[in-house]
């Protein structure tokens, strides 16, 4: 019986061990049967959910999940849009790679070793209402259980309390986004707008080590950009507002708890801008701007109440001290290239633009710091800006009102925080404009400004002028100086005309504009520096046949501080012909100088406080005139005017000599009522006339003397050796005035000595140019005004 009894435990303790290795066996089946079948399980799953979660549904066409490999692909993802935003899927993607090293889930730090998205596309699109189709992606889980979830609640809040959010360390080496767009379209607008870019990224060991405390390590970075384009809002032009073929962004890698940021190369390439405001005043880019950032400005400080204001503060108290200041941007090469940009707007219903063709600017070794420290610097600037155009307000000629071939600016190295900036070279080359007075006496630049900028209500002077006063005074940083190597304008053009002064328009046209500055400084005040130096020379296109005038300036120009600078300089007009300011030089006074034509010297000499002006006029009769003289304080300097350069001017009310109301800040003020000087000298009695006393001129102080004697002299001969100026005698013109009392001068034209002097200008040009050089030479600096 006990053998029989023993055998029945052996029998029972036998069926033990096989229970636990069936179950093992079992699981061990499933969990191959799962393995085998996971893609297809996953696949099932996953477009279950789409389904289940998302009101508009989705689907994803494979899965390939290698559990070993730790690899994880899916194919032909699409979450579809929401019933009422469209056709286009919200999201699809051809493909997402993700490879785990498996080892790592079981350390410190997770390692992904690749992550690689291609053909990813997202259209967001806004409905009639105003929102966004992701707001209406999820379907409302109706099915929570609202009982559980304050008991969550209030354990994730205990968790909270006990066990800071603690999240582990990532690291990706290799992360690659090829070919994701993003549009994005707005169907609450009258048509529907949209706006849309593609972009590649490529980042290598991007390193999460603290995200809450912004420890991440980002490897190379490469962005590309493109097919940037932004259109129109409704009622704008078909133009795109924006533009952009390419942007690329390169980084060799950063820390973004350093100080500094560097940054490989920022390119920019084919830009285009249109910036329009319509017949209502509305701008496209501030309705668009408004359109999507509406106003969410939180309640101002009178509306809030004391306990919300006392708890806010108390909850900034709370958070970690952020890191004082902002990390140095570093660029090593910045180039925007192509970039375009018109502005359109309407003048009196009239469409109206202004704009130009093309911008490049290269930037290297550029540094961004704290700009309350003028922390920033460069090693090398060039700028080069082309075609620019501004139209003509309505009713003027169809001839731009401006315009320019180029303009360029290039530098060496730059520090704001230096002392001194040096621009190397600044060029522009076929600068043209035009300005025009009609006869109503509003200029088409007054007109252009009053239609594009109407006045507005401004705060008065006595409020908002101390305000400016205090923050100028208490600025601690002071403004480098800045010197302008060169300067140059070449081949620019200006034509002004005139149509109020008398019944025919005065035109004056100056074409092949030349200036040249070398050594220029500004803002500064050390009048021990040396003098830039200056030259100005123009062509004078006169009506008719008669022959082309030239103007050349020549200077000496002290450094340009917060005062007057002080200034050598030489003026040489030659060629000028009394018909091209036509009415306002009168018969009689054109007999009174004995000539139709003039060649004019002016010598400057002016110093902070003081100018010695001296003007002389040699006609093609050999007749030497003192035509003006300015001396003293500029608040007050004498002004002597020869009585015949007076009855020129006293044709003209307000007008051709405006030297100011303070002395030479603003005006001499000239007398209506024009005098002819001839019709008293043609009498014999030198009586200049009454409207040419001492009430003629007045200049603060001084007062404007006309010289009887002077007049005398001029009229009967020549005088010579005035200072600072000297003109060589007309080759082939005698001293005698032509003509009589009655006659114009204009009539002399067919004379040999004027046909001598007209032919004589170029050469004479030459000679003036040379003599200004000279007489610019002997000239002593500082000014002397004595």
């Amino acid at each position: 019986m006990n053998k029989e009894s023993n055998e029945g435990e052996k029998k029972q303790r036998g069926w033990w061990w096989k229970i636990p290795v069936g179950i093992m066996l079992l699981l061990s089946v499933s969990l191959a049967v799962v393995i085998l079948n996971i893609n297809s399980i996953a696949h099932y799953q996953v477009n279950q959910a789409l389904e289940r979660f998302l009101s508009g549904g989705g689907g994803l066409d494979t899965v390939d999940i290698q559990l070993k490999a730790g690899r994880i692909e899916l194919a032909g993802l699409t979450i579809n849009p929401p019933q009422g935003y469209g056709t286009d899927p919200l999201l699809s993607l051809k493909t997402l790679e993700l490879d785990v090293d498996l080892t790592s889930l079981f350390g410190d730090e997770i390692v992904v070793d690749q992550l690689v998205l291609k053909g990813v596309s997202i259209v967001l699109v806004r409905d009639k209402q105003g929102q966004l189709s992701p707001m209406k992606l999820v379907v409302p889980a109706e099915e929570m259980s609202k009982s559980e979830a304050p008991e969550s609640n209030e354990s994730n809040d205990d968790s909270e309390e006990q066990a800071p959010l603690s999240i582990p360390a990532i690291r990706v080496n290799s992360i690659r986004f090829e070919n994701l767009s993003v549009r994005l379209i707005d169907q609450l607008a009258d048509d529907h707008w949209s706006a849309g870019l593609h972009f590649d990224l490529a980042v290598d060991d991007l390193q999460f080590r603290d995200l809450l405390n912004q420890d991440i390590l980002v490897g190379q970075v490469n962005l590309a950009l493109s097919g940037i384009k932004v259109d129109q809002p409704a009622g704008f032009s078909q133009t795109p507002l924006l533009a952009v073929d390419q942007i690329e962004l390169t980084s060799p890698g950063f820390d973004l708890s350093a100080s500094r940021l560097p940054v490989s190369k920022v390119l920019l390439d084919h830009l285009v801008a249109s910036v329009e405001r319509n017949p209502n005043g509305v701008i496209n880019l501030q309705l668009l701007l408004d359109s999507w950032m509406p106003d969410t400005s939180p309640d101002t400080p009178d509306t809030a109440q004391p306990e919300e204001i006392a708890a806010a503060q108390s909850s900034a108290g709370d958070k970690p001290a952020t890191k004082a200041g902002m990390p140095t941007l570093v660029f090593e090469d910045i180039q925007l290239k192509a970039i375009a940009l018109q502005l359109l707007d309407h003048v009196d219903g009239e469409p109206w633009r202004a704009g130009f063709d093309g911008l490049d600017i290269n930037v290297r070794g550029l540094e961004v710091g704290d700009f309350a420290q003028q922390a920033l610097s460069l090693d090398s600037f060039a700028l080069d800006l082309r075609g620019v155009a501004v139209d003509q307000p309505p009713g003027f000629d169809t001839e731009n009102l401006a315009g320019l071939e180029r303009f360029s600016v290039t530098t060496g190295g730059l520090d704001l925080a230096s002392s001194e900036l040096v621009i190397t070279e600044v060029l522009v080359q076929g600068l043209i404009s035009s300005v025009i007075m009609p006869a109503d006496g509003l200029s088409n630049l007054q007109q252009l400004n009053d239609a594009l900028l109407p006045a507005t209500e401004e705060t008065s002077d006595n409020n908002s002028q101390p305000e400016v006063e205090a923050a100028v005074s208490t600025s601690e940083n002071r403004l480098p100086v800045v010197l302008f190597e060169q300067i140059r304008i070449q081949g620019g053009s200006f034509n002004f005309r005139d149509e109020t002064l008398t019944e025919e328009a005065l035109v004056l046209p100056m074409d092949n504009i030349q200036l040249e500055v070398t050594q220029l400084r500004l803002l500064d005040d050390n009048a021990a520096a040396d003098p830039a130096s200056a030259s100005v020379s123009f062509e004078l296109g006169q009506p008719g046949d008669l022959p082309t005038a030239y103007l050349v300036c020549v200077a000496a120009i002290g450094p340009v501080g917060s005062g007057v600078p002080p200034v050598n300089s030489q003026v040489r007009l030659t060629g000028f012909k009394l018909d091209t300011l036509g009415a306002l030089v009168p018969p009689a006074t054109r007999t009174s100088l004995g000539a139709t034509g003039l060649d004019v010297g002016l010598a400057l000499a002016l110093d902070t406080d003081t100018i010695n002006l001296y003007a002389a006029v040699l006609t093609d009769h050999n007749i030497h005139y003192d035509a003006i003289t300015v001396r003293g304080p500029l608040d007050a300097p004498v002004v002597k005017v020869g009585a015949i350069l007076a009855g020129v001017y006293s044709r003209v009310s307000d007008g051709l000599l405006n030297i100011g109301k303070g002395g030479l800040g603003a005006g001499v003020d000239i007398v209506e009522g024009g005098v002819d000087v001839v019709k008293e000298v043609g009498s014999g009695a030198l009586d200049i006339g009454k409207n040419l006393g001492v009430s003629l001129f007045e200049v603060g102080k001084g007062v404007a003397t006309l010289d009887r004697q002077e007049l005398s002299e001029g009229l009967v001969g020549s005088t010579r050796g005035t200072v600072g100026l000297t003109f060589d005698s007309v080759k082939g013109a005698g001293s005698a005035v032509g003509g009589g009392v009655e006659s114009s001068v204009s009539e002399l034209k067919g004379d040999t000595r004027v046909q001598a002097w007209d032919e004589g200008i170029p050469t004479r040009n030459q000679e003036a140019i040379q003599q200004a050089q000279e007489a610019l030479a002997k000239m002593p600096y500082p000014p002397v005004t004595d």
